[in-house]
């Protein structure tokens, strides 16, 4: 299957150009900057689970830790998990990126060049 954002996968409209957000707002994994291009999403679009306040099921889901058993039984996060395999980041490395991405490279990048869009699919 093809590597698309949650707002695409879930239809629910709340992406940048989505149907929806004239009247439900953006949703804010579709603006969240820090995990640009991680896991071949636009911004947080394939991490939404570590992000707060994502519009799942028409309102805010309140802060990640919160949401995220949630968040693990619904059906994007297990294709993202499946499509990305031993590749994906565990939501503490993720957690670390909105620290490190803007000024610095964490200390495990030479792991994980794909997270930055710097290597190809294997």
């Amino acid at each position: 299957m093809e590597k698309i954002n949650c707002w695409d996968y879930m239809r629910c409209g709340r992406g940048l150009d989505g149907s929806r957000t004239g009247t439900q707002g953006i949703c804010p994994a579709a603006t969240f900057a820090p995990f640009n291009r991680v896991n071949s999403g636009s911004a947080a679009g394939r991490v939404c689970w570590a992000v707060d306040n994502t519009l799942c099921s028409g309102k805010a889901s309140g802060h990640f830790s919160k949401k995220l058993e949630k968040c693990i039984r619904c059906v994007f996060y297990k294709e993202v998990l499946e499509q990305e395999g031993d590749r994906i980041l565990l939501t503490i490395d993720l957690l670390k990126l909105i620290d490190t991405r803007v000024n610095s490279r964490p200390s495990g990048y030479a792991r994980w060049p794909y997270v930055y869009g710097e290597a190809g699919d294997p």
